[in-house]
């Protein structure tokens, strides 16, 4: 079974090729389990985008969005939200099968392919709500940004040119605040996506994927993840 030193230490190269290593070699793989989530999602995707421009399109044109069609984008946008869930779970899943931390339990040899496919969606799905902290916290600082940019970019406009300066200055200087502190978080999730069972780690090793630690070492790493992440 292939291994994957996930937290080990590599240098920002070494861990870029890796990365494009396994996907050589576990190409077929990635294809057969992801395809069909990660097209799900990206067909939702793609209706919800389209049905937003049509909204946009209307108000800009200052015709009447009904409630329902107001409703309807709303709908597809949380679909879309969910399958995309759903799909990284799916691909956290193979992860944790192929770096050995999910076996096959013996009486799996004999089951069905339908049944072994119920188990993986099982699994995905409680894989799912495992990651939802993240996603919602995401999600809640993610929505109320498009209506606080624009009022904001028509303040700025609006002052002379030295506040002007000093708002961009103090813009930037938020942007990277931010960008330190949270960047370490992404390492927080991967450690709580691949945390292993109590049967494959001793408590110390255990510690090593809760937050509080994960955070520390994530911090300390806090460039090479920046970059990696890019």
């Amino acid at each position: 079974m292939d291994k994957i030193s996930l937290f080990e230490r590599h240098s920002l190269t070494s861990c870029v090729c890796e990365g494009y290593s396994f996907l050589a070699k576990q190409l077929f793989l990635v294809v057969r389990v992801l395809i069909p989530y990660f097209t799900i999602a990206s067909l939702l995707g793609v209706l919800s985008y389209a049905y937003n421009v049509k909204l946009n399109v209307a108000v800009m044109a200052q015709e009447t969005v009904s409630l329902q069609e107001i409703l309807v984008a709303m709908v597809l946008f949380t679909l879309t939200w969910l399958a995309v869930v759903i799909a990284k779970a799916r691909m956290f899943l193979m992860f944790r099968r192929l770096t050995a931390l999910e076996l096959p339990k013996p009486e799996d040899v004999s089951v069905t392919k339908v049944t072994m496919w119920k188990r993986s969606l099982l699994r995905t799905m409680q894989l799912a709500w495992r990651s939802m902290p993240y996603y919602i916290w995401v999600l809640v600082l993610y929505m109320p940004g498009f209506p606080i940019v624009e009022p904001c970019v028509m303040y700025i406009s609006g002052l002379s040119m030295e506040y002007k300066i000093l708002a961009v200055c103090g813009i930037v200087l938020l942007g990277i605040i931010l960008t330190v502190f949270l960047t370490p978080i992404i390492y927080t999730f991967y450690c709580r996506m691949m945390k292993p069972s109590n049967v494959t780690g001793d408590a110390e090793q255990m510690r090593a994927f809760d937050f509080k630690e994960a955070y520390k070492k994530g911090f300390h790493h806090k460039g090479k993840i920046f970059f990696l992440t890019l």
